[in-house]
């Protein structure tokens, strides 16, 4: 029964997650959406991550693809950024469009992002990133305080626009128009990608918002490396689920017990009660062996500091 109840709650979970992939939401605000409706580009519109919103019309036949992609940039210096990846949804490999929000003003720009931006290598600006590209805009939209970058694209042939993938990404500081500072490693700039069908809206990938609950509530399929960022939540579910595991197969035994045993005497359920608290002995036991442990190798750290920094300081002149 117990185990029953807990598989149900498992699915439940489950199915509010991959939720939002069975639903095919076109959803923005109403300032942005008028704006996009203003341009023209009303065919699909959808909520980003980090306060993004993305608008588009595409015409399978010619390959256009008209974009307005908007969010409020609240820093005094700050850059939006948009693009497009022929290999995947992720941050190496997109054909950029960035608009920057400097000191002396509003500045459109094209980067190709590559491997070596992961290791902070400075962005240098490029006029040809392999897409043919007009009406390439970014400006200050004063009445709903949103910048805007605003491009026609004709997509290559080699793009697949029933399986687009776009990025997108916020940064918060630009020293000009051709340096964009690097934007927040937390988990959501870190996600900020979607597969679409450019020609019926439909989204082929989680939001990254759903994604990241996905990769915090579930890291099941292999255990991450100790300095992955997940190894963290694995461990948390790891030791979560062990714990509600005992739990439950000690509830099961003694309903297995309620049944078999009838009568005035309980010599089975008593014998268990004493096998689990032998057990809850030996663990607490061992659990403080650990603590103890861990508090002396902690201590004689300190000391080994302490004695290192007294030998090295230097002595006193006479």
């Amino acid at each position: 029964m117990v185990c029953n109840c807990m598989l149900v709650y498992v699915w439940a979970m489950v199915m509010i997650s991959v939720s939002p992939l069975l639903v095919n939401a076109h959803i923005c605000s109403d300032d942005f959406l008028i704006k996009a409706e203003s341009l023209n580009i009303i065919t699909n519109c959808n909520l980003l991550s980090l306060g993004a919103e993305f608008a588009w019309k595409f015409d399978n036949t010619s390959r256009q693809l008209d974009v307005a992609v908007g969010a409020r940039l609240e820093s005094p210096t700050a850059w939006l950024a948009w693009g497009l990846n022929p290999d995947g949804p992720h941050m190496a490999g997109t054909r950029t469009l960035m608009g920057v929000k400097h000191q002396t003003g509003l500045a459109p720009r094209k980067f190709n992002i590559t491997d070596a931006t992961k290791r902070h290598c400075m962005l240098r600006p490029s006029d040809n990133i392999g897409l043919n590209i007009t009406n390439f805009t970014f400006s200050y939209l004063h009445d709903i305080m949103y910048y805007m970058i605003r491009a026609t694209i004709i997509l290559p042939d080699s793009y697949n626009a029933s399986r687009a993938n776009i990025v997108w990404q916020i940064g918060e500081a630009a020293v000009s128009a051709d340096k964009p500072r690097m934007h927040s490693t937390s988990l959501d700039y870190l996600d900020a990608s979607r597969t679409i069908n450019l020609i019926t809206g439909e989204r082929l990938s989680l939001d990254p918002n759903q994604r990241t609950r996905m990769r915090t509530m579930t890291a099941l399929r292999l255990k991450p490396k100790r300095a992955d960022e997940y190894r963290t939540y694995w461990n948390m579910y790891h030791h979560f689920l062990g714990y509600s595991l005992i739990v439950v197969a000690a509830v099961n035994i003694f309903q297995g017990i309620s049944i078999i045993e009838s009568g005035a005497h309980h010599h089975w359920r008593w014998s268990y009660v004493g096998a689990l608290g032998l057990m809850g002995a030996v663990a607490t036991s061992l659990e403080l062996y650990s603590w103890l442990k861990f508090r002396k190798a902690t201590k004689n750290r300190e000391s080994l500091k302490i004695t290192q920094s007294s030998a090295t300081a230097p002595e006193p002149h006479s």
